[in-house]
């Protein structure tokens, strides 16, 4: 992922790889949400894992919550959906649209 426009909006360790964290954030004016690994001592570079735009991150969970069953059985459909809540979250947070709660 070197040399794109990335902004990381969370961070989590990734399980069984000690000193890798998986960022998850915007790309490309904030139209394509990205997931990526990055190795501890190289925060310039990043693994890219998926992209997805951000419109058709909200049709895929729109045809998830329809039942669609071409959309449920998607190849990478958890990461996908588990990104695509994570960016509109810390969106909406940051926005003030939402709250954390208790």
């Amino acid at each position: 992922m070197t040399g794109s426009t990335f902004t990381a909006l969370a961070s989590v360790p990734v399980d069984g790889e000690a000193g890798t964290k998986r960022l998850v954030g915007l790309a490309q004016g904030d139209q394509t949400i990205v997931v990526a690994k990055q190795r501890e001592g190289r925060p310039d570079a990043a693994e890219l894992e998926l992209s997805i735009e951000v419109c058709d991150a909200i049709e895929l969970a729109q045809q998830c919550l329809a039942g669609d069953r071409r959309a449920l059985t998607q190849p990478g459909l958890a990461r996908k959906l588990a990104a695509t809540v994570t960016v509109l979250a810390q969106a909406g947070l940051a926005a003030g649209t939402i709250s954390r709660g208790a």
